[in-house]
């Protein structure tokens, strides 16, 4: 197992502790929960600990998960091993589990009582249920043998070739790598083995091995209905990996509509293609070819695809599609390759480059564990608010680079636009900070355009603001307590903290105006100042506004510290 996949768990066990204090006096259960998000339901369902009953007599069960909606029932046993892939597994521990998973679904009621009498109430009262949905309710059962430890292939060959045993899955070190790699990726839970239907009027599949890179590629028209089923089955997991969301009822897919519509048969010809990579891919061909994949990701193509998916009726329509499948060395930049170099249907930004970083997506997922939506990639609002909900809170990622960058750098670097940020001041921004701090310097980014907006003035002094107001703020705001409080003040927008806020705001752009002009004043009579240069233009200007702002010009200075003092009288009671 990779240093980089236990370390990485190491730390999502630590912070799962945190989040939830009464699985923490035992890594068994913290190992279970996280591998339930990863691996089995994903990170949406925010009651998934419940289903965590690893306890004393709890019968080899440390978890019992019960998907409805799938109609299965999933049974966990856990070993977490402080040193990864250093202990083998016993096959009578293997052998166990199965057995007494099978009492659930058996008809044999005194395997069922002699299990139930061995364990303790509560989890009791779980497999009883699992057991009604079971027998009752033709649910199916998945099983599922995890630990840090290591299993051998003639163990997992014995299991395999056992009837009963087809429904376990057995999960160790090596397995533990890929499903965290996924995981840190952002493809959680992992995409299912899938397949897509080459077209039956011309079988033809291109195969091309690569022996120097180890790729292999296939290239092969793809059934229309085929493609739609692979959506339906993935979902938006299915792009995880492509630098950009659904774009929506854009130019270019209103296009690929119609044609879809009124002219089908002519789509594999007006339509760039699929482009999939996946870790394992296998032909198989008969009456109905197709190629089987392990892992699929769109790489390029999710216009193309969600496209199809609303109109997966269309029989005579065929899409050429490439897959390509990449070995574990070469994986990440290979990708990152691919992606930069397919994706020019639409426009590439140099902020989507980033879409998949690996601090783009902790950011989403830290700031998802805190109510807010992070969208970092490109998409429509239908699809953003689909994804987050109408109530969540966005946080754009164009947005959060601003709001940090004016922080962090000259202002002026802010008003050379976005895609400067991502381009030259990717890694300053997005530096690994904690989310509170994140969201600190964004909420001063709303408040900053809140009291700009309808003057034109303000809004050309709104970054110059945003980083005098930091550095003012920056000792108040000095303990993780205080962005806390500071961060759960600002969403009502009716808080003493965020009226406080704003008045300072309304201080500051009085002041920054008084600064151009002064600024104005010291040029020839006959050379003009105009303010939007001045603010973009001007080097280290947050260097001389804080001289200004310390001269006795600056009229405003006690009121702005009136304000100032009352958010920090504010935070320390909302944390005393």
């Amino acid at each position: 197992m990779t240093t980089v996949a236990s370390e990485g768990i190491r730390k999502e066990l630590a912070e799962l502790g945190r989040a939830h204090p009464g699985l923490a006096s035992g890594k068994d259960n913290l190992f279970v929960l996280w591998f339930l998000k990863a691996y089995v339901a994903g990170e949406a369902d925010n009651n998934i600990a419940a289903s965590v009953v690893g306890a004393s007599k709890d019968g080899g069960f440390d978890a019992i998960y019960i998907d409805s909606g799938a109609r299965i029932v999933h049974l966990v046993q856990g070993k977490y091993r402080a040193s990864f892939g250093s202990k083998a597994e016993p096959t009578s521990d293997i052998d166990r589990f199965v057995m007494d998973s099978e009492s659930l679904y058996s008809g044999d009621s005194s395997r069922l009582n002699d299990l139930l009498d061995r364990v303790n109430p509560t989890t009791r009262e779980k497999l009883r249920y699992a057991r009604n949905r079971l027998v009752s309710h033709d649910y199916q059962p998945r099983l599922y043998y995890l630990t840090t430890g290591k299993v051998s292939a003639d163990k997992r060959r014995r299991f395999g070739r056992s009837t009963r045993s087809r429904i376990l899955e057995i999960i160790d070190a090596t397995d533990l790598a890929r499903i965290y790699r996924d995981y840190a990726d952002g493809i959680a839970p992992p995409i299912p083995v899938t397949s897509l239907a080459i077209e039956p009027s011309s079988p033809t599949i291109i195969e091309r091995p690569d022996a120097k890179s180890k790729i292999r590629s296939w290239i092969f028209p793809a059934e229309i209905r085929s493609v739609a089923t692979l959506y339906k089955q993935c979902g938006t997991r299915l792009f995880a990996k492509n630098i950009r969301g659904y774009l929506g009822e854009s130019k270019i897919n209103k296009e690929m509509s119609k044609t879809l519509t009124k002219h089908s048969s002519r789509f594999f010809y007006l339509n760039n293609g699929i482009t999939i990579i996946c870790s394992r891919a296998e032909y198989i061909k008969g009456d109905t070819s197709a190629l089987q994949m392990w892992d699929a990701q769109v790489i390029n193509g999710q216009q193309t695809v969600r496209t199809i998916a609303e109109h997966s009726t269309t029989s005579e329509a065929a899409v050429l599609v490439k897959v390509m499948q990449v070995p574990e060395f070469d994986y990440p930049g290979f990708v990152s390759e691919v992606v930069g170099a397919t994706n020019f249907q639409n426009a590439i930004k140099a902020s989507d480059l980033y879409a998949n970083d690996a601090e783009q997506i902790r950011i989403q997922r830290e700031l998802h564990k805190l109510g807010y939506q992070y969208i970092r990639k490109r998409q429509s609002k239908s699809e953003a608010r689909r994804e987050g909900g109408q109530n969540a809170k966005q946080v754009k990622r164009e947005e959060l680079a601003q709001a940090v960058g004016a922080c962090a750098l000259d202002p002026r670097e802010v008003r050379s636009g976005v895609e400067h940020l991502f381009e030259a001041h990717y890694k300053t921004i997005f530096n690994g900070t904690e989310p509170h701090l994140y969201l600190v310097k964004w909420w001063l980014r709303r408040a900053a355009t809140s009291q700009a907006r309808g003057n034109a003035n303000n809004g050309y002094a709104k970054w110059l603001a945003v980083s005098a107001m930091w550095g003012h703020l920056e000792k108040i705001l000095n303990t993780r307590e205080r962005r806390r409080a500071f961060v759960g003040e600002c969403p009502s927008q009716d808080s003493r903290s965020w009226n406080a806020l704003c008045r300072a705001f309304d201080k500051l752009y009085i002041v920054a105006y008084q600064f151009y002009q002064a600024a104005k004043k010291k040029r020839p009579a006959q050379e003009q100042l105009d303010i939007s240069r001045f603010y973009r233009d001007s080097k280290d200007l947050h260097v001389q506004f804080e001289r200004h702002w310390r001269s006795s010009a600056n009229k405003q200075r006690s009121q702005f510290k009136k304000q100032t003092a009352m958010i920090s009288k504010e935070l320390r009671r909302l944390v005393e």
